[in-house]
């Protein structure tokens, strides 16, 4: 797992960089697509995997703003991360661990909207996977007030030790 950025404001700069080179990109091939049909299908066709982006760059931007909020209430603790981990791995997508390399903290973060459906059906599956690590606490991040709101519920209800909070 990657070290976690020392410097959160400065990855969080770089990250912005990141995320207007994407939607210039965009922004680039939906003028290309708008002279012709022909063009049209072509331009959509190449949008497709940038909108791949979009949806991984919500989720790194949960993860920045949880690190920024973890590294303040646990500043002793030694980070990693993996904010392009969206899933089915084992490890969590933010870990604090001591100086003997004790896992103190794991935490998930989620850039789902709203808990319905498949959505919530992934909460719960990333809130089980986080349930079995063995961590002294473990987080759950979210973007609102209702995922933050359903992800406690349920945290509760299954007697998992997990709090969920709502960043950025």
């Amino acid at each position: 797992m990657p070290k976690a950025p020392s410097h959160v404001d400065q990855h969080l700069n770089r990250f912005y960089k990141r995320v207007r080179g994407k939607l210039a990109a965009i922004e680039a091939t939906a003028k290309r697509g708008q002279t012709d049909n022909t063009l049209a299908l072509e331009a959509l066709g190449k949008l497709k995997p940038l909108t791949e982006y979009v949806n991984q760059f919500h989720h790194e931007y949960v993860c920045i703003q949880a690190l920024r909020r973890l590294k303040k209430e646990h500043p002793d603790l030694e980070w990693n991360w993996f904010p392009s981990n969206t899933g089915g791995s084992e490890a969590a997508d933010i870990e604090g661990r001591d100086k003997r390399g004790k896992l103190i903290v794991a935490a998930e973060c989620s850039a789902s909207i709203e808990p319905k459906g498949k959505l919530r059906e992934r909460m719960n599956d990333t809130l089980a996977k986080l349930s079995k690590i063995k961590a002294a606490k473990r987080y759950y991040f979210t973007k609102n007030n209702e995922m933050e709101h359903a992800a406690n519920n349920r945290a509760e209800s299954m007697k998992y030790r997990i709090l969920a909070y709502k960043v950025g």
